[in-house]
């Protein structure tokens, strides 16, 4: 049986060069190599999150990342906003609720981005507001949020920190945190970095470690103080995950050899180009603006079939629908390590299993429609 190709939003696949790295002996966490690896990861990282503040590497998921940020910034009776609009955004509410935060919902329908208009009422009914949640690029439904006006806003009529979930956002789009007034940013290894899952990545500006000095909640393995004094040191509090900070380290040389604005570029090729392809078999794509790490497509009629088909016939892993799109979406996955080749085969493999399952079309319309795209984005 040949080995599958994973098209999924994460984690994605690894480049050949990663997968060495992973191969190689292990070393000590608190040897000079080591050391000199994670100051390396430490110095990229800033220029990824593009900061001049500490980019801490955690041992976790990008969901404990997100946690470490609450408990590090706030205390119990804190009121913080959060906007809806897809399974990511209302995880941050459940876990703001777990540790006794006041969490609203800046209600968004699925499908469609946050605006400014959303933040307005909300942040008039509550000045108290501590901070207001934003998620860059809802890997649920494929939506992607324009956040540099909303931190503008929010910063505008309110004193909120502005924290902002990147998981599925950083290396795919400009996520300036800097430039656009974030005051927490975090991601995870197994998206645009190219890397295994197991790592993530937390930022924070000066107001944040201001906020931090007060905040109460409990907190020993995600104390981020004691992660930065670790940082400034160029060691971790804890045994880090080694083999996946070493495979991190290879992977961020090549994402910065290969120039960040040409990263972009590249992600934003390969989602038109599927776009245009799945519109052109007949395919609806779901949410606006689109993400350019994955996009999300209504299933079509004969949805049972096709899926199997494309998995079992065609080896293709596809993310499905989450909460009550469930059995409405599939996602595909271009974030991280893809290239034309990989694009022009899952579509093609989808233009084949929607054959198979009886429905109409003229063989070849996908991949033509795909070329003219990437004929016309030349990267």
């Amino acid at each position: 049986m040949k080995e599958p190709y994973l098209y999924t939003p994460g984690p994605t696949p690894l480049p050949d060069e990663v997968r060495q790295r992973l191969a190689r002996p292990i070393i000590h966490h608190r040897s000079p190599e080591f050391a000199t690896v994670l100051r390396r990861v430490h110095k990229n990282l800033q220029q990824i999150f593009e900061t001049r503040q500490p980019v801490l590497v955690l041992t976790c998921s990008g969901s404990g990342a997100g946690e470490a940020g609450i408990v590090n910034l706030f205390s119990p009776g804190d009121t913080c906003l959060y906007t809806g609009g897809g399974k990511f955004a209302a995880r941050w509410g459940q876990i703001m609720r777990a540790y006794g935060i006041r969490a609203v919902e800046i209600a968004v329908q699925p499908g469609r981005a946050p605006r400014v208009e959303d933040l307005a009422e909300s942040l008039r009914q509550h000045p108290e507001a501590a901070s207001v949640w934003l998620v860059h690029s809802e890997t649920s439904t494929g939506v992607l949020a324009d956040i540099q006006s909303l931190s503008e806003y929010i910063h505008a009529h309110s004193n909120a920190l502005v924290c902002v979930d990147g998981v599925s956002s950083l290396c795919a789009h400009p996520c300036p945190m800097d430039s656009w007034g974030i005051d927490l940013l975090f991601a995870g290894s197994q998206k645009g970095f190219m890397a295994p899952p197991g790592l993530a990545f937390i930022a924070l500006s000066d107001r944040a470690w201001q906020r931090a000095e007060s905040a109460s909640l409990p907190k020993f393995y995600f104390d981020l103080h004691a992660a930065r004094e670790a940082w400034l040191s160029g060691t971790t509090p804890w045994t880090p995950a080694i083999t996946t900070v070493c495979a991190l380290d290879t992977a961020l040389t090549m994402l910065l050899e290969e120039g960040l604005a040409a990263v972009h570029r590249r992600h934003a090729r390969h989602s038109a180009a599927l776009r245009a392809g799945l519109l052109a078999l007949g395919l609806e794509t779901f949410g606006a603006p689109p993400s350019h790490a994955l996009t999300a497509v209504r299933l079509p009629s004969a949805g049972e079939c096709f899926l199997r088909e494309l998995r079992d016939r065609h080896q293709i892993v596809t993310a499905g629908g989450q909460g009550e799109l469930k059995d409405v979406l599939f996602r595909i996955g271009h974030l991280g390590w893809y290239n034309e080749k990989d694009m022009l085969r899952v579509i093609k493999a989808i233009e084949c299993s929607l054959i198979a399952c009886g429905l109409p079309l003229r063989s070849g319309s996908g991949d033509q429609a795909m070329q003219k795209v990437y004929d016309a984005m030349v990267p």
